[in-house]
This record gives C-alpha cells, sequence and structure tokens, in this order.
C-alpha cells in the first residue's frame, strides 16, 4: 500500500515531474496533515516563489475536516502511482540487490 510517507522515497528529479504533474489543490490540501519531512521533501522541490505561494495556501486554507484531507492525499497519491507505473518516476522502495 503506497501511503504519503512514500513520497520521502522519491528523488529530487522525480519529485520535480510528479508536483508538474498533479493538482495544486490537492497538494496544499495533502499537506495540511502530511508529515514535517514530507511537508519539507515537497517544498524543498518547489521553486522559492511557488514554495512561498504553497505556504500562504496552506495558511488561506484554514483547517479542514480530515477527510477532506485524506481524500486529497488519496488522489495525489494515485498521480504518483500512475507516473511510477508508466515509468515517468522512480520510487526506491529498497530491498533491491546489493551491490559491490
Amino acid at each position: 500500500m503506497f501511503v504519503i510517507e512514500d513520497v520521502l522515497k522519491i528523488g529530487d528529479k522525480d519529485m520535480q515531474k510528479v508536483l508538474g504533474e498533479v493538482d495544486k489543490a490537492d497538494l496544499i490540501l495533502s499537506l495540511k496533515a502530511a508529515p514535517k519531512e514530507v511537508n519539507e521533501k515537497i517544498l524543498n522541490n518547489l521553486s522559492a516563489r511557488a514554495r512561498e505561494n504553497i505556504k500562504d495556501e496552506m495558511e488561506l486554507l484554514g483547517p479542514r475536516p480530515l477527510s477532506e484531507v485524506e481524500e486529497a492525499q488519496k488522489r495525489f497519491l494515485q498521480a504518483v502511482r500512475a507516473m511510477e507505473e508508466k515509468g515517468d518516476i522512480k520510487v526506491n522502495r529498497g530491498g533491491g540487490e546489493v551491490m559491490v
């Protein structure tokens, strides 16, 4: 099962591809309840201007029902999985063969 913390397993270049494809409203709502590490990973892969816009939008959004946030996260993760399945991005799941 793919969860929001799996975003941490996406490389920076691939994360930038994801951020170019996902719905911004879903991204903003998803970040409201995401762990700090996930927020940092996503925000660090945006331009300074886009980062500030996202932060402003999150503040303006105010409190939202958890069910609404979870639905946005679900849509965000579905977009990530679709990109992975098409081969557009790679999610490092670990457990691979040891390289020497």
